[in-house]
């Protein structure tokens, strides 16, 4: 709110004290738009003689310029009341979207969770039958391996024994061979 005040002393018909200017603000949404608007209410005052006071006549105190003022602060206040029940219907506005957006998104979650868009009964035998499947097939497929294990250390246990059977036998060869030529020895030298 700006106010300028003005004073100018005049001759004997009185002096002019003071000029008000009274002014209201509008500021817009965001800060734009910002507009000040302002009245001018001009005072008199005479002197009479030497005493002071008010004079009734022209160069004298004005009813007009507290009419001017009051209508000023009527139309600063209508302004305010005007601009708070704007914003007040936009809060209630607000409210009400606020409140049927809210309403929609509870029943969309309801709508989502509860309801069973596709019947899946027919494919639910085709799926129970085909896990039959799965678990027969996983339970060969187990066997199979058990067995291959089986197979594979029974394996390695009979090349164990071959093995075992192998030295074994060059063993008992190597003390044949040994006897033979003792053997021989001892009867060439007894028929000597």
């Amino acid at each position: 709110m700006t106010s300028s005040f003005s004073r100018s002393y005049g001759g004997s018909g009185g002096s002019r004290l003071g000029s008000m200017r009274a002014g209201s603000v509008y500021g817009g949404a965001g800060g734009s738009g910002v507009r000040i608007s302002s009245t001018n209410a001009s005072r008199s005052f005479g002197a009479a003689g030497a005493g002071s006071g008010f004079a009734s006549g022209g160069s004298g105190y004005q009813l007009s310029d507290a009419l001017d003022i009051n209508e000023s602060k009527k139309a600063t206040m209508q302004n305010l009341n005007d601009r708070l029940g704007s914003y007040l219907e936009k809060v209630h506005t607000l409210e009400r979207a606020n409140a049927d957006l809210e309403a929609k998104i509870q029943q969309f979650l309801l709508n989502k969770t509860s309801v069973e868009t596709h019947d899946c009964t027919a494919h639910k035998a085709t799926i129970r039958l085909l896990q039959e499947q799965i678990i027969d097939a996983t339970r060969s497929r187990g066997a199979v391996l058990l067995a291959i294990d089986n197979a594979t250390l029974a394996s390695d246990d009979f090349r164990v024994k071959y093995d075992n059977e192998l030295n074994m036998h060059q063993s008992v060869e190597a003390d044949i061979s040994g006897l033979k030529r003792l053997y021989d020895e001892l009867t060439v030298d007894g028929q000597s």
